[in-house]
C-alpha cells in the first residue's frame, strides 16, 4: 500500500497550500471499487491487533467516510485509491494516544497512476467533508520553512 510521500523542502513558483496540523497518527486506507476500504495502515505498517487504540481507525473511517467517498471515487472512475487520514483524540500527541474517543479526518488522496491529488482538486471534490483547514495559500519561491517565519 502506498505510503505518504515526503514533502519537498523547496517550493518554486507554484501555489503553496498550508493546512492546520492535527496532531495524531497518519492512517492510510486503500480503496477498491469491489472491496471498498479494505486495507488499513499507519505510516509504515499495516494496522494489527497489537495496536489496540489506533486499530479502531478502520471502523471510524468506514463509518464516517466509506459511503460518501466511494460514491465520488466511482463517479470519477477511480480504480484504486489510497486515502490519508489523521487519527487523533483530544489528548493525542506525536502519535501517542490514550484511551478516549478518537476522530479521523481526511487530509489527502492518492489516485492510482495519477499520484497525490493537487490541493485545489482535493478541495473541489472533497470540500463537503471536514478536512484539515487551510491556513495559508500563496505563491512562494522560498523553502517551506519560510512560510512560518514572520
Amino acid at each position: 500500500m502506498k505510503q505518504y510521500p515526503t514533502i519537498p523542502k523547496v517550493i518554486r513558483n507554484v501555489p503553496a497550500y498550508a493546512f492546520d496540523k492535527l496532531d495524531g497518527s497518519n492512517i492510510r486506507a486503500e480503496w477498491h471499487p469491489k472491496k471498498g476500504f479494505w486495507k488499513f495502515g499507519s505510516r509504515d505498517r499495516l494496522l494489527g491487533t497489537d495496536q489496540p487504540t489506533i486499530n479502531t481507525a478502520d471502523a471510524l473511517i468506514k463509518q464516517k467516510y466509506e459511503d460518501d467517498l466511494s460514491k465520488i471515487f466511482r463517479q470519477e472512475r477511480y480504480q484504486e485509491v489510497v486515502a490519508f487520514f489523521e487519527f487523533y483524540g483530544s489528548n493525542s500527541f506525536a502519535g501517542y494516544h490514550v484511551e478516549e474517543p478518537h476522530e479521523v479526518t481526511l487530509f489527502d488522496i492518492n489516485v492510482y497512476k495519477k499520484g497525490l491529488m493537487p490541493p485545489n482538486s482535493f478541495m473541489k471534490l472533497f470540500g463537503q467533508f471536514r478536512y484539515c483547514q487551510i491556513i495559508i495559500l500563496r505563491k512562494y519561491n522560498k523553502t517551506l520553512y519560510s512560510i512560518y517565519q514572520k
